[in-house]
């Protein structure tokens, strides 16, 4: 259910950059999101061909495995945990 909701908040008409996108976890729920895990469930995803071009750089062929890539490249950004003591 990650990638579905990573998906729709890339579609969000308001979100412009990939540092928009901010998941913060309460510690003491989750103490991590694994990133390869995280990155399959979007590699079996259906992304939108609308979602893959509004992300690609132009010097890139919009296609879903470069968004990966970029997604892949900007994971630490994108998802924080907060360990609360």
């Amino acid at each position: 259910h990650f990638a579905e909701q990573f998906i729709k908040d890339l579609n969000m008409v308001d979100v412009k950059t990939i540092d928009q996108i901010q998941w913060i976890f309460d510690g003491k729920k989750i103490s991590s999101l694994d990133k390869t895990k995280f990155l399959d469930e979007l590699r079996k995803a259906d992304i939108s061909n609308d979602v893959i071009k509004k992300w690609m750089p132009k010097n890139l062929i919009p296609t879903k495995e470069n968004l990966l890539i970029i997604i892949e490249n900007n994971f630490d950004v994108i998802v924080f945990i907060c360990i609360n003591t």
